[in-house]
């Protein structure tokens, strides 16, 4: 789900690995297997320490590579923002409204 609403913020998320927006998913909700979706999207940046970093190398195990954690953790510190996701989310939409719900509630 994390991934999910990670490619939902389209230009934040293609400005920081290095791809075209065209790259990304226009429904995020809808992928299958949305961290699958953010490593091969990885893998077509122009900058090699995301491709080599986020993917695993080439006979190895694995999802990711050893720097995927990391590097996500970046591009949420750095660039996400969840209402530009929301955007592009339904589901990050509906999130954001519960939570508003949740908060106002508990004041």
């Amino acid at each position: 789900m994390l991934e999910a609403w990670l490619l939902a913020d389209r230009t934040a998320l293609a400005g920081f690995l290095h791809v075209p927006v065209a790259a990304l998913p226009d429904d995020p909700d809808a992928i299958e297997h949305p961290k699958r979706e953010v490593v091969n999207i990885a893998r077509r940046s122009t900058r090699r320490q995301i491709r080599e970093g986020m993917a695993p190398a080439p006979g190895r195990g694995g999802l990711c590579g050893p720097l995927y954690t990391p590097t996500v953790e970046a591009f949420i510190a750095s660039a996400w923002d969840p209402l530009r996701a929301a955007r592009h989310s339904p589901r990050m939409h509906r999130a954001l409204r519960a939570l508003r719900a949740r908060r106002r509630t508990r004041t």
